[in-house]
């Protein structure tokens, strides 16, 4: 069994004003940034799970997709 090293989130305070514009534009960076790594991870690549997260709109439909009860 190989581990798989996935990047750590990033964390949610990087400032007190949680809805002004600065900080949502640096969170959405970070986001950004975070899903960048994940996806250049080769184990993560081409899997069926990161392409339907990345690309399905409603939740419940990613659900039915992946299985989850």
């Amino acid at each position: 069994m190989s581990l798989i090293k996935i990047p750590p989130i990033p964390a949610k305070k990087i400032g007190r004003r949680r809805f002004e514009e600065d900080y949502v534009i640096k969170r959405m960076l970070f986001l950004e940034n975070f899903i960048q790594n994940i996806a250049n991870v080769e184990d993560f690549k081409a899997t069926t799970l990161l392409l339907c997260f990345l690309t399905e709109k409603e939740r419940n439909k990613f659900d039915a997709k992946m299985n989850v009860k």
